[in-house]
């Protein structure tokens, strides 16, 4: 099931505003996506109103790849990031 959200500009111009900094990985397996997912969640908590980072799978290739953006609030929290996973 697919839900279709409907955004106007303002809030598409609010969102890229607050969630300046992405990093795309691309995990070679689930297992990898949930360690990451996982470290995050140790690292920062995993509640969406205050955690400062969210995912956004963009992608299935083969071999159950999977291309993921990260977003953060904080530089400081994408540079760690950065510097661990990529």
């Amino acid at each position: 099931m697919e839900v279709e959200v409907l955004v106007n500009a303002r809030q598409r111009r609010q969102d890229r505003k607050l969630w300046r900094y992405s990093i795309v990985v691309v995990a070679q397996n689930y297992g990898h996506y949930e360690e990451m997912w996982n470290w995050l969640k140790q690292r920062h908590t995993a509640k969406a109103n205050r955690c400062g980072w969210r995912e956004r799978i963009q992608a299935y290739g083969s071999d159950d790849e999977y291309r993921i953006t990260w977003q953060f609030i904080n530089e400081q929290d994408a540079m760690e990031f950065a510097l661990r996973w990529v």
